[in-house]
């Protein structure tokens, strides 16, 4: 596999992808949103022909199975027979899987949508990332024929990308890469007394006042320090912080300034969100030819970063019960159609709500209010 080569010879976005990329070696970073399951991919089939039991090795096309279509020739030119057997257990297979990887959010032109591209691992390369994972792959882009109507070939071509290597994701530390007058200000900026009142301020500085929410904000995107105890367990660091007020009180723009300042931040609303849309689910469509294919979500596509849900009150009771897990163990296990596995979802939670009656009642006990079961509750440290 490639190793040290200079990015700006081969690094592309998908969106950048053209004609003139096809058979040239690219590095393209993204998410990893979809992945199959490892299966083995024949690649030197082992044919033998019906009357003479001759041995025939084909090298496979990636897609379809080819059988030879000329006559044997064996014995000097003596078989002519022009019907093959397979013989699975002669021939070579390969470890394959297919996977999809989207753009990094953060990363996007405002307002547009991240593009997605079809990748294949093969050998030790398969079963080395899940979804939710970010990672640079490095590999050949390639054409796939399209079929019209099942049978008629389309002049219009698919791309995808097979790997040669795969460049573990960087941590978030490593993305941000500061000059000596950046490092000179941050020294300044750390022997002043009112530093964490400075840095309150600077979230979304266009909305006034609400100085202790943004001290909490401020603590959520820093975090706590995670411990991992001798046995194995571990206890999360980072806050899950619950804003519930008035309407019109800025909740919004703070999660949406949150979501742009997080190196990894994912925003998302309460009613047009599902329980699959926030943790992961498993479906069944095009892209895994009928098979069941694992598909990251939210929460896990936040990982190492903030994820702010807004009108987390008018989430169905039953999307909002998926969230239990992932805020308190951050991740999200899935077992379903047979598929048994375990996403990291190590992100702070930044949720906003409404009370019950539209506005809050100071005569009333705040629990009354909220529209909210007590074990999601208890697992907010900030209210």
């Amino acid at each position: 596999a490639p190793v040290g080569v200079p990015d700006e010879l081969y690094k592309k976005e998908i969106r950048e992808l053209r004609k003139e990329h096809l058979y040239r070696l690219v590095k393209i970073r993204g998410i990893i949103r979809k992945s199959l399951a490892v299966r083995p991919r024949m690649e030197i089939a082992y044919f033998e022909c019906n009357e003479g039991a001759h041995a025939k090795r084909m090298k496979q096309d990636f897609f379809r199975l080819k059988d030879p279509d000329n006559r044997c020739g064996a014995e000097g030119g003596m078989c002519k027979s022009t019907e093959y057997t397979l013989r699975e257990e002669k021939s070579v297979f390969v470890d394959s899987q297919k996977m999809e990887i989207q753009e990094i959010p953060e990363e996007l032109p405002r307002g547009s949508q991240p593009e997605r591209l079809t990748i294949y691992a093969e050998g030790s390369l398969s079963a080395n990332v899940q979804p939710g994972d970010r990672a640079s792959f490095i590999g050949m882009i390639l054409p796939k024929k399209m079929y019209h109507r099942g049978t008629q070939k389309k002049s219009e071509f698919e791309i995808y990308l097979y790997v040669a290597g795969i460049e573990e994701a960087d941590s978030e530390q490593d993305e941000i890469e500061l000059n000596d007058e950046e490092m000179t200000e941050l020294r300044e900026y750390a022997e002043r007394e009112d530093v964490d009142k400075m840095i309150a301020r600077s979230i979304a500085p266009s909305v006034f006042g609400l100085d202790a929410q943004k001290e909490g904000i401020a603590l959520l995107m820093f975090g706590g320090v995670p411990m991992e105890k001798e046995d194995g367990t571990r206890i999360r660091g980072d806050l899950n912080m619950l804003m519930m007020g008035d309407p019109g009180i800025a909740k919004s723009q703070l999660l949406r300034s949150v979501a742009e300042l997080s190196p990894r931040g994912v925003l998302a609303t309460g009613k047009s969100t599902s329980a699959a849309g926030l943790t992961a689910t498993v479906v069944r469509d095009d892209f895994g030819d009928g098979r069941w294919t694992l598909e990251a979500g939210a929460l896990v596509l936040a990982s190492g970063g903030v994820a702010c849900v807004d009108e987390i009150d008018k989430m169905d009771k039953d999307d909002r019960s998926a969230m239990h897990e992932a805020l308190e163990q951050q991740t999200v296990t899935i077992t379903k159609a047979g598929i048994n596995s375990t996403l990291q979802a190590r992100c702070s939670v930044l949720a906003a709500a409404n009370p019950i009656h539209g506005r809050i009642n100071i005569d009333e006990s705040i629990s009354k209010q909220i529209d909210m079961p007590a074990t999601l509750l208890n697992r907010f440290d900030i209210f």
